[in-house]
C-alpha cells in the first residue's frame, strides 16, 4: 500500500509540475494590438502635475527583439506638448512574477515628447509600464499602463 501511495503522490507532483509551465504566447506583430495604443486620450493622468500621457509604439518587442515607444506629456485643457516638471523614469514589472526586465532608456526628443527604447519583456504574461515622476530619486507621481506579452 506504500508503493501504491508512494506512486500516486508522485504522479501527482508530476501532474502538478507540467500544468504549471507557462505556456509562450509572444506577440507576432511589429506594432502593438489597437487595444494597447495609448492616443488621443489621457490614459495616464498626473494629478499632481496637471499632466496627460500617452504613447505609441514604434516598435513592438518580440521574444528576441526589444521594442520602443514615444510618450507625449500634454495639458489636459489646451492638449499643449509640455515638459513635465520632474524627470521621468520608466520602469518594466512583471507583477505575476515580482520582478522587471532589464533598464530601459529614456531620451527626449521634444518638448513633451520621450522615446523610450530597450524595452525587452523577458517572459510572456501581463506586464505593466511603469511611468515614474521623480524628485530627488524618489517617486512623486506613478502612472501605470498593463499589457498582455
Amino acid at each position: 500500500m506504500t508503493s501504491s501511495v508512494s506512486k500516486l503522490a508522485l504522479s501527482l507532483m508530476f501532474a502538478v509540475c507540467v500544468s504549471a509551465c507557462a505556456h509562450p504566447n509572444y506577440q507576432e506583430a511589429s506594432t502593438a494590438p489597437a487595444s494597447e495604443s495609448k492616443t488621443a486620450t489621457c490614459a495616464l493622468k498626473y494629478n499632481s502635475q496637471n499632466l496627460c500621457a500617452a504613447y505609441d509604439w514604434e516598435t513592438y518587442p518580440t521574444e528576441s527583439d526589444m521594442g520602443a515607444f514615444v510618450a507625449r506629456f500634454t495639458n489636459p485643457t489646451s492638449g499643449a506638448l509640455v515638459d513635465p516638471a520632474l524627470s521621468l523614469k520608466v520602469v518594466l514589472w512583471m507583477p505575476s512574477m515580482g520582478h522587471g526586465s532589464s533598464p530601459v532608456t529614456v531620451t527626449r526628443l521634444s518638448t513633451g515628447v520621450y522615446r523610450v527604447d530597450k524595452v525587452f519583456f523577458s517572459m510572456p504574461g501581463t506586464w505593466q509600464i511603469r511611468f515614474q515622476l521623480m524628485q530627488s530619486g524618489a517617486v512623486v507621481e506613478e502612472q501605470i499602463a498593463t499589457l498582455q506579452f
